[in-house]
């Protein structure tokens, strides 16, 4: 069965962030994911624990760190319609990724936006950023949002037609 949704995550350098995240993507409820790792890091940085996490994902290597190479190397090997680009560090909810997708189907007029995700500091930090940013609400509904920075990498977009790249390797 063809994913749903393809998550990228460019690591370099977090064992135990990425640790996290890849346990509670593997839980992810009520959707079927393509899981990308695309590793940065030098041969043998993962332990054994992360390894095996590793081995339920596609994982790829890339000998150079750079986010925006990442990004764009996990977009061109990913095969579902919608892909979410989610830093390493973050820790999304279990009904994360069906509740992303969910909004596609509530707002047809999106085609790409950056959902609320936050660190070990907490929603609370991450609320107050994200309306430090807000602009206007969509369609009346105060939960969507327009904002005018992205505060971490964490964007959800709909595929309209493959590219060679998405990111800008600045």
């Amino acid at each position: 069965m063809r994913p749903a949704l393809s998550v990228i995550i460019p690591t370099y350098k977090r064992k135990d962030s990425l640790g996290k995240l890849l346990a509670i993507l593997l839980r992810q409820e009520d959707i079927n994911l393509e899981i990308i790792v695309v590793d940065q890091n030098p041969a043998d940085y993962f332990d054994a624990g992360l390894k095996q996490l590793l081995s339920e994902v596609k994982w790829l290597k890339q000998e150079q760190p750079n986010a925006s190479g990442a990004r764009n190397r996990g977009f061109l090997s990913s095969t579902a319609p919608f892909v979410l680009f989610i830093d390493d560090d973050l820790i999304p909810a279990t009904n994360f990724c069906r509740a992303g997708l969910d909004i596609f189907i509530s707002f047809p007029e999106i085609n790409a936006f950056v959902p609320l995700v936050y660190t070990d500091e907490g929603e609370t930090v991450a609320t107050n950023a994200a309306r430090l940013k807000y602009r206007f609400a969509l369609s009346g509904d105060s939960r969507v949002f327009s904002i005018t920075v992205l505060m971490t990498c964490c964007l959800i977009l709909q595929k309209l037609q493959k590219t060679r790249s998405f990111f800008c390797e600045c």
